[in-house]
């Protein structure tokens, strides 16, 4: 893992914090044209997506991008993966909800978990 130049984990929301950055997020393509892709993050906004390989991938695919952050609802490619139609993350997978909060440059992750109640004796 090369850890010289990390990219935080951003939404729509928090790109804007970033421009000029290094950042990363996951992508829902919503449309590919011209040699840019734009899709919806995880908050609903929709971002658009520059360069590399992000424009070869298939409508509804899933896609983590990694580069940087041209403007508030852009990214410019160094890195993308494609994840496919169906992605599911660990927590989800495990029967639990989870959100994360940046409180400046702290994350905070909260879990909920969703099978029934969760009792500690």
């Amino acid at each position: 893992m090369d850890t010289s130049s990390p990219a935080v984990f951003v939404n729509g929301e928090l790109l804007k914090m970033y421009v000029g950055r290094r950042v990363r997020t996951v992508l829902n393509v919503a449309k590919n044209e011209g040699g840019v892709t734009s899709g919806k993050c995880t908050d609903g906004q929709e971002l658009t997506v520059k360069g590399g390989d992000a424009t070869s991938f298939p409508v509804s695919h899933f896609v983590e991008v990694i580069g940087i952050a041209d403007s508030n609802q852009s990214i410019r490619v160094e890195i993308c993966t494609d994840f496919g139609e169906q992605f599911v993350s660990y927590v989800e997978l495990q029967g639990l909800s989870g959100d994360m909060i940046f409180i400046g440059k702290l994350l905070l992750i909260v879990v909920t978990w969703n099978k029934g109640p969760f009792i500690v004796d």
